[in-house]
């Protein structure tokens, strides 16, 4: 398997917001033929006061698979975290997320399915 991607951020310190583009590939080697992803990135984050924060991105994949173009991936995701300061950093802090991904994969034929999937996570965390 041979992945990279080629990635230009910008960050504003004053507004505590950031953006980011990126191009991507995934090569997967196999017996019956390659698998081959390739696309573009955008994601955005921005913080908040008192703690939470914003993360927005999207990315773009077209799946080719013994080089023909078998589907194209959309994959969309919002993330809302709180971590708020804590009264003495030596006690350790705590942090409570929700994560949101929305997958789509859409073929070229009719010989696959389309693919719609939502995925939503929550964790809480205490680090020390």
């Amino acid at each position: 398997m041979y992945t990279s991607n080629l990635v230009y951020g910008l960050q504003w310190v004053k507004t505590k917001l950031s953006v980011a583009g990126a191009i991507n590939s995934n090569l997967t080697q196999l017996p019956m033929g390659n698998s081959l992803f390739i696309g573009p990135m955008l994601n955005a984050a921005k913080t908040f006061a008192k703690g939470f924060s914003l993360n927005v991105g999207s990315v773009y994949n077209s799946q080719y698979s013994s080089g023909e173009l078998f589907s194209h991936v959309f994959n969309h995701k919002l993330s809302i975290a709180y971590k708020p300061k804590a009264k003495n950093p030596k006690n350790g802090s705590f942090n409570l997320s929700c994560n949101a991904n929305w997958m789509q994969k859409i073929p070229v034929n009719n010989l696959t399915q389309k693919i719609n999937e939502i995925n939503v996570f929550t964790s809480i965390a205490y680090a020390f």
